[in-house]
């Protein structure tokens, strides 16, 4: 379901740390402003056992004293965005504890790169598909890549996804997955958001022209009339530069004189990227809407049994804050979460590089919100945030949600506690 913005072009917002700006996920009620979430010292978190941070800090300090730094290619050098390594992501290796920030994991993948323009155009303006190719391709040789380029944008005549053609592959400019096949990018199987311009720069929760439903094909109607028309009678569907399944492509609508990035993918390889290795410790959403009256148990135990027809063992938990409780509480800080495939979630909440929008069993899901109880991570929950300590269906009381499609913003929305279509974001301790 798309949702109508006005004119700002910046939603950003710290992961799991709250939402800033004006650009908000869709179902938005007595929106807040949250805490800052990005203090690594996690306050009331259970300590992971010291024998094993002191094991896991000297296996850190082995791998950067041979390999001279994180990634062992410069993020943003010219080609393939790093290279080397048996062909698999390399990420997992590059967070052996929580002390480690996820914003310096480098990737070792090859393949098409994929950015976001570092400026900003009036898509109205374009003037066409080649233009907008043209841009791409300006921005690419600035930054002394080569290759093709094409902008994921459709027109009433061309899906953005027959616009890539017979490539295959893409990464980041640092060398992170982006997605293997176009049948991968058109049926929401993202491992990492685009996030990256083609300096390597992060633009958070920027929003990006695209004209493009999730399916890859054109939004009909929401195409600028195929980037000729910048009036405010006309539409344009965008997607979010930090966001997954569905977002990262169709996130809303706009008038179409609003100012948005360009995404840019490049066409000349077929160059298969294969998924990350991830962790051994998992995150997912959970499988089913969890009312909120159900009791934190039965939040833990929606988690362990879809765990367990997963085939996942350990031990899961809700990321649900309680009455005093912080969600984080809940959770040992020490191994960093993945995704069941393989994509890194976030090593102790205050930073995230994958959205958890994937199931345990490894469906990849869209426009999905979930209960968290707190504006951020690190707050505790009150009785207006937790709908009642999670014993209240009730329209008159209140509880904290997100929407998880998304890297950034996740805590932050309040809304009534008869809202339908939430889950539980399920975290292994």
């Amino acid at each position: 379901m798309q949702q109508e913005q006005s004119s700002a072009q910046n939603i950003s917002g710290d992961a799991f740390g709250g939402l800033t700006g004006q650009y908000a996920p869709r179902r938005r009620v007595r929106v807040r402003s949250a805490l800052d979430g990005s203090a690594r010292q996690v306050a009331g978190s259970r300590s992971p056992d010291p024998c094993i941070v002191d094991l896991m800090r000297a296996v850190w300090l082995l791998v950067v004293a041979g390999c001279g730094r994180v990634g062992f290619e410069d993020p943003v050098g010219d080609g393939g965005g790093g290279g080397g390594g048996d062909g698999r992501g390399s990420d997992a290796y590059h967070i052996i504890d929580s002390s480690f920030p996820l914003d310096d994991i480098v990737g070792t993948q090859t393949g098409n790169l994929v950015f976001v323009t570092s400026a900003q155009y009036v898509p109205g303006s374009l003037g066409g598909l080649a233009q907008a190719d043209a841009i791409c391709n300006m921005h690419a040789n600035a930054a002394g890549i080569t290759g093709t380029f094409v902008a994921w944008l459709s027109t009433s005549s061309k899906n953005a996804s027959a616009r890539l053609g017979n490539a295959r592959g893409w990464v980041r400019r640092d060398g992170l997955p982006f997605a293997d096949q176009v049948a991968d990018i058109v049926a929401g199987h993202i491992y990492y958001p685009i996030l990256l311009d083609e300096n390597g720069v992060a633009h958070g929760r920027d929003a990006v022209a695209t004209g493009t439903n999730v399916d890859g094909t054109a939004a009909t109607g929401y195409t600028c009339t195929d980037y000729t028309s910048a009036t405010t009678a006309r539409r344009l569907v965008y997607g979010i530069v930090n966001a997954g399944t569905q977002a990262w492509t169709s996130g809303g609508f706009v008038a179409c004189n609003t100012p948005f990035r360009l995404y840019c993918f490049q066409t000349d390889l077929s160059s298969p990227v294969v998924a990350p290795l991830g962790t051994a410790r998992k995150a997912f959403e959970g499988s089913a809407d969890w009312p909120s009256s159900s009791t934190l148990p039965v939040a833990d135990q929606m988690c362990a049994d879809d765990a367990q027809a997963a085939g996942l063992s350990g031990t899961f938990h809700a990321l649900l804050a309680t009455v005093g409780t912080t969600a984080v509480s809940r959770f040992t800080i020490g191994v960093p979460w993945s995704r069941v495939d393989g994509a890194i979630v976030t090593a102790d909440f205050s930073s995230q590089l994958a959205a958890v929008d994937v199931a345990a069993d490894g469906t990849y899901l869209a426009d999905v919100y979930a209960w968290l109880g707190a504006p951020t991570a690190f707050e505790a929950g009150t009785a207006d945030t937790t709908c009642q300590n999670w014993t209240s269906t009730a329209s008159v009381d209140h509880g904290d949600i997100g929407y998880v499609g998304e890297t950034g913003g996740i805590f932050g929305s309040n809304t009534i506690c008869n809202t339908g279509g939430t889950r539980v974001l399920c975290f292994q301790d």
